[in-house]
């Protein structure tokens, strides 16, 4: 996933921000093309990313809004 990628580098050079925005904009983009399993991965991505700015509570969030969005694909 290209999207992810490019966040992944961007937070390895501290664009925390940068990195944040583009995995909202990887969110926006699987939403209205009903790409199934992207949401999942860029809620696992944003949470990971909040983690590591010390967000807790927003990192805890993405976490589960991953879970939930995963289940959307396999329907567990």
């Amino acid at each position: 996933m290209p999207y992810a990628g490019k966040a992944e580098a961007l937070t390895a050079i501290g664009k925390d921000t940068e990195a944040r925005q583009l995995l909202q904009d990887l969110l926006s983009i699987s939403r209205g093309k009903s790409a199934y399993g992207y949401p999942s991965e860029a809620y696992l991505d944003l949470g990971k990313l909040e983690e590591n700015m010390n967000h807790g509570t927003a990192a805890a969030d993405h976490f589960k809004q991953a879970i939930t969005a995963a289940k959307k694909v396999n329907g567990s």
